[in-house]
C-alpha cells in the first residue's frame, strides 16, 4: 500500500484540470459581472425587453417619452442591445469628449445633431465612410461620420460598429446606463414605462457587486451551469471509483482488525499512502492546466495556485474517507470490507 498508485494520480490530475477551468471561468465572470461599463463609477443599468411584439408607432413613441424625461434631466445615457451594430449615446456632460479618437472630432453639444456617427475603426463603417465622403447610410438616413475610435476608446465594444445619438435608434430594446443613482429619476424612468407592454429590470452599480447578485448570474450562465454539473459528475465517479478501489484491501484490513486495530487507525495509515498520491495527481493537474491550457494569457496568481491544490486535495481526501467509513458500515463481520 506504499506505492504510487498510478489511477488515483490520473483521476486527480483529470479533477484538478477540471477545478482550474472552472475556477479561472469563474473569476473571469466576476470580472465581466463587476466591471464598471464604459469608465462609468456610478450608474443604474435598465433592462428593456419586450413583453410582446410592438408595432413601429407604439415603439416610437415610447422612446420618444423616454428620451424627453431623459433630456429634460440631463442624465447621461448608453444604449447597448446586442441586435444592432449601433451603441447609442447621449453624453450632455461631455463625459468622453477628452477621451482620444483615431481621427476627426467627438460629438459637439449634448449630441444634438441626429445626423452623426462615430465610427470603429477599421469597421465595414468605416471602410464604406471612406470611400463615400465620410458618410453611411442607416435605415435610409444618411450619417456624417465625424470621426473614428480603436479599442482603448471607452465606448469600444467588439460588438458594434458605430456609436449613434440615442434618440436615433429604432429599437427600444437593449440595456441601459444611465450616470444617476438618484432612486426619484430612477422610479420616475420605470413609472414611464409601467403601463407600456415592455419588462423593465434595474440594477445599480453597488447591487451589482453584491454576492447574491453575482451568484444569480453566474447561475443563469448557460455554461456556467454546465460546467458545474461536470464537477459534480466528475466527483460522482471518484467516490464510486473509491468504493471499488477499497475493496482490493478487505482481506488486509480484516487482518489488522483482527488484531485489534480500530477503524480510525487503518484509515489514518492508509491515507498516508492515498494523500500521496491525491497530492502529485493535484500538482500534476495544475501544472497540466498552466502549461497546455493557459499560454499565459491569464494572470495565475501564487493564491488561485495554493487555492486549486487545497480544493482538490480537500475534496478527493473527504470522498475517500466518506467511501472508507460506507464500505465499513456495509458489512457485518467486524467491519469487514
Amino acid at each position: 500500500m506504499r506505492n504510487i498508485d498510478l489511477k488515483i494520480v490520473l483521476l486527480n490530475t483529470l479533477s484538478t484540470a477540471a477545478i482550474c477551468i472552472f475556477l479561472i471561468y469563474t473569476l473571469i465572470q466576476i470580472q465581466v459581472i463587476t466591471r464598471s461599463p464604459f469608465d462609468l463609477d456610478h450608474y443604474t443599468e435598465m433592462t428593456i425587453s419586450l413583453s410582446e411584439p410592438l408595432a413601429k408607432e407604439d415603439a416610437q413613441r415610447i422612446a420618444n417619452k423616454l428620451w424627453a424625461y431623459i433630456q429634460q434631466q440631463q442624465i447621461g445615457t448608453i444604449v447597448q442591445n446586442m441586435d444592432a451594430l449601433g451603441l447609442g449615446l447621449y453624453d450632455p456632460q461631455q463625459k468622453y469628449a477628452s477621451s482620444s479618437l483615431v481621427k476627426g472630432h467627438y460629438f459637439r453639444g449634448a449630441v444634438s445633431n441626429g445626423n452623426m456617427i462615430l465610427a470603429r475603426k477599421d469597421s465595414f463603417v468605416d471602410q464604406y465612410s471612406q470611400e463615400h465622403n465620410h458618410t453611411y447610410k442607416i435605415a435610409n438616413k444618411t450619417y456624417s461620420v465625424i470621426g473614428s475610435y480603436s479599442s482603448d476608446y471607452p465606448l469600444y465594444t467588439e460588438y458594434t460598429d458605430y456609436i449613434i445619438p440615442v434618440y436615433e435608434l429604432e429599437d427600444i430594446r437593449g440595456s441601459y446606463f444611465l450616470s444617476t443613482q438618484d432612486p426619484v429619476q430612477v422610479r420616475a424612468i420605470v413609472e414611464l414605462l409601467e403601463d407600456e407592454k415592455v419588462n423593465v429590470a434595474i440594477a445599480t452599480s453597488s447591487s451589482k457587486s453584491s454576492a447574491s447578485y453575482i451568484i444569480n448570474q453566474l447561475l443563469h450562465t448557460t455554461i456556467y451551469t454546465t460546467t458545474c454539473i461536470g464537477l459534480i459528475f466528475i466527483f460522482g465517479n471518484f467516490y464510486v471509483f473509491y468504493l471499488f478501489y477499497l475493496l482490493k484491501f478487505r482481506k488486509s484490513i480484516r487482518i489488522y482488525r483482527m488484531f485489534g486495530a480500530t477503524s480510525f487507525s487503518i484509515l489514518r495509515n492508509a491515507y498516508q499512502f492515498v494523500f500521496l498520491n491525491i497530492l502529485v495527481g493535484t500538482v500534476l493537474g495544475t501544472g497540466g492546466y498552466l502549461f497546455f491550457l493557459d499560454f499565459g494569457k491569464l494572470s495565475f496568481s501564487i493564491t488561485i495556485f495554493i487555492s486549486i491544490i487545497l480544493t482538490n486535495t480537500i475534496i478527493s481526501s473527504l470522498l475517500y474517507i466518506f467511501a472508507f467509513h460506507s464500505r465499513i458500515r456495509s458489512k457485518k463481520l467486524g467491519g469487514e470490507i
